[in-house]
């Protein structure tokens, strides 16, 4: 089990969002969630107050806890500051539909330009 740093760990916004919205929680997140004390003591609160929901991690959040063998103590005294690579994953889940569109549409150019290439 590792000690991340606390500039390394993600928002708790951005983590609540995910039980709040009941979905399912990408994996490099899930990863994040197992290897971190911070996020994963995080979200023991959370789960504490309110159970978490079997969707979010595709199985029951105790079965998580009980794989890790956190000291959930030490965490407590610890907080968590947004970083850029939550910031930025935050932006892209916001914006999902945009840069899906931005990204079809240029392989989509990039198929007519050749066709009008080869064909002219």
């Amino acid at each position: 089990m590792q000690n991340f740093l606390k500039e390394n760990c993600f928002d708790p916004e951005y983590l609540r969002s995910f039980i709040e919205e009941r979905n399912r929680i990408p994996y490099y997140v899930e990863k994040h969630i197992r290897q971190c004390d911070i996020c994963l003591g995080y979200l023991s609160d959370l789960n504490e107050k309110d159970p978490i929901p079997k969707i979010v991690f595709g199985k029951d959040f105790y079965r998580i806890l009980k794989n890790t063998n956190v000291n959930l103590e030490d965490v407590a005294s610890l907080t968590i500051t947004p970083t850029f690579y939550a910031r930025v994953a935050r932006f892209c889940l916001k914006y999902r539909t945009v840069i899906e569109i931005l990204c079809y549409g240029s392989v989509l150019f990039g198929i007519v330009h050749l066709f009008l290439y080869f064909f002219d």
